[in-house]
């Protein structure tokens, strides 16, 4: 996917949307979850333990890798404290979804 070209790249935080799928990679990996960037470097969200996969998550390093291409489901934002946290599981429940976003 050519995230720029499918209009999925963000270099503002105000265009970042809430139930909307984005193109990204992993920018780091915490104990806690992952940062997640979508778009320029300074437009990250967080992906919690508990939304890097369908399955349970000892060690972020197990499922991902910096650098590593991802759809990320962008689940809420906070545009008051520019935050929003991602999803990146790959549920059936999502997987339409996606699919419809990102054109798969």
């Amino acid at each position: 996917i050519n995230a720029t070209k499918e209009g999925v790249f963000v270099t503002d935080f105000q265009k970042v949307e809430e139930s909307r799928v984005y193109a990204g990679y992993i920018k780091e990996l915490r104990d806690f979850g992952a940062l997640v960037s979508i778009g320029g470097w300074r437009v990250s969200g967080l992906a919690l333990k508990g939304q890097l996969a369908d399955h349970f998550v000892e060690k972020t390093e197990e499922v991902f890798k910096v650098g590593q291409s991802v759809q990320a489901l962008v689940t809420t934002v906070d545009a008051e404290k520019r935050r929003f946290k991602v999803d990146l599981r790959s549920s059936k429940g999502r997987s339409s979804v996606l699919k419809q976003e990102v054109g798969a």
